[in-house]
């Protein structure tokens, strides 16, 4: 199978599939596989680049006229000569390709789930197409030879209890390589000095939980509006975590020192064990460091008061408090911990 008809991209910047299937591009490429795409609207950017590959780019009607789009993706195949097709899809409604695979006789009709459920802000067009998402789930399994899926939520929500195989998203980590000197432009740009700053990276969509998340910052500020209670529950971790990026001279990323440090202040030791394997698994406990000496450290912190420090006890999963410490009954042998 040298010939592969791929589905769908939009316009290569604003879905993550549009982002994987330009990377398998190269990867085709290099393999001498060629790839013709799909498309509901040509983005001339994207035309050039696949030409300059090789491959091809077609544009279908989208799924507002399905009869259409399974006609124009029939015409395709019938001009062209695949060995297989590839549908990368995200609801089991958006199977045209996969049904004018299996009416031509394409043997080879792999589907690619990329979803855990429906990317809609309305909880009525939710409930809708999630409705019709179920009714094509047995159509998709039974029209398809290969199964994937990103994540195994992605693989039950597309096949059900049908078998799949697990082809996790890629991430180049270069592109997110820790660089003390943007850091410190970017905090600059902002005005920031010595602010805690949550960062989160995705689209603005439904399914990346952009308004979820304000919606718990927003309880959270309104239960301590000046920082001197709650909210201090968001520092867990950054006490210490701070001591390490300072003490490594910002070796270690953020997330890796704030990693070791949530250990290093955990006091429960069940919760601190789930911890462990959670952050090992996320491969940010690979570094170790020396017994730093944390308490003539901790006295710079600008939470530190009257010679007393609040820092989070965690009783057990989802249940935490401030408990506060004077600075003369810590020892920094509570904060040295082995994993």
């Amino acid at each position: 199978m040298k010939n592969i008809l791929v589905g769908y991209v939009l316009d290569g910047k604003h879905s993550g599939i549009d982002k994987y299937l330009l990377g398998v591009c190269r990867v085709a490429h290099e393999e001498k596989v060629r790839l013709d795409f799909l498309t509901e609207e040509i983005t001339p950017w994207i035309k050039e680049y696949l030409e300059d590959l090789g491959f091809g780019l077609y544009e279908v009607p989208s799924l507002k006229n399905p009869i259409g789009q399974y006609k124009a993706i029939k015409k395709i195949i019938k001009d062209n000569n695949y060995g297989g097709v590839y549908a990368n899809i995200s609801e089991s409604f958006n199977c045209m390709l996969l049904l004018a695979a299996k009416t031509s006789g394409i043997p080879c009709r792999m589907v690619h789930s990329h979803s855990s459920g429906v990317d809609r802000a309305s909880r009525l067009t939710r409930i809708l197409r999630t409705a019709l998402h179920k009714l094509f789930v047995p159509v998709v399994n039974r029209i398809s030879t290969r199964r994937y899926a990103c994540s195994d939520v992605a693989g039950k929500w597309m096949f059900g209890r049908k078998d799949y195989n697990i082809i996790y998203n890629a991430v180049d980590k270069s592109r997110f390589a820790f660089n003390l000197a943007s850091r410190l432009n970017t905090r600059n740009e902002l005005g920031l000095r010595d602010e805690h700053v949550l960062i989160h990276v995705g689209n603005f969509c439904y399914t990346k939980n952009q308004r979820f998340l304000m919606e718990i910052m927003q309880k959270i500020t309104e239960k301590d509006e000046f920082d001197t209670n709650k909210r201090h529950i968001l520092n867990f971790g950054h006490t210490i975590g701070h001591l390490i990026e300072t003490k490594t001279d910002f070796q270690l990323t953020h997330g890796e020192a704030v990693a070791m440090g949530m250990i290093a202040e955990i006091t429960n030791p069940k919760v601190e064990q789930i911890l462990t394997l959670l952050l090992k698994k996320f491969n940010l406990l690979n570094h170790e460091i020396e017994k730093l000496d944390y308490l003539a450290l901790i006295n710079y912190d600008k939470k530190v008061s009257n010679g007393k420090i609040s820092l989070l006890s965690i009783d057990s999963i989802g249940h935490s408090k401030l408990k506060q410490y004077r600075l003369e009954d810590l020892k920094n042998e509570q904060f040295w911990k082995e994993y």
